[in-house]
């Protein structure tokens, strides 16, 4: 099924299915991820999550990381929607 909504692109509700883009992506995936899970994060994990928010405002910094991906290292692999 996920293969055909990343073929398709288009979702039925008007969404799309894109690549991850860790300079526009991280931080809205960091706020995600405490949502669904904050409550059960241990110590570590929520200093992981803060870690995902500072390095999502970096924005333009993290365009060494979208030059990682292209040079095959693929950081930031992951859809979003």
């Amino acid at each position: 099924m996920a293969a055909a909504l990343v073929r398709q692109r288009e979702v039925s509700d008007g969404g799309t299915v894109q690549r991850t883009n860790l300079v526009r992506d991280l931080y809205q995936i960091a706020e995600l991820v405490e949502t669904c899970f904050g409550a059960s994060l241990d110590a570590s994990g929520r200093a992981a999550i803060e870690e995902m928010k500072w390095v999502g405002r970096l924005g333009p910094l993290l365009l060494i990381v979208a030059l990682l991906d292209r040079l095959g290292i693929e950081m930031g692999r992951g859809f979003v929607w």
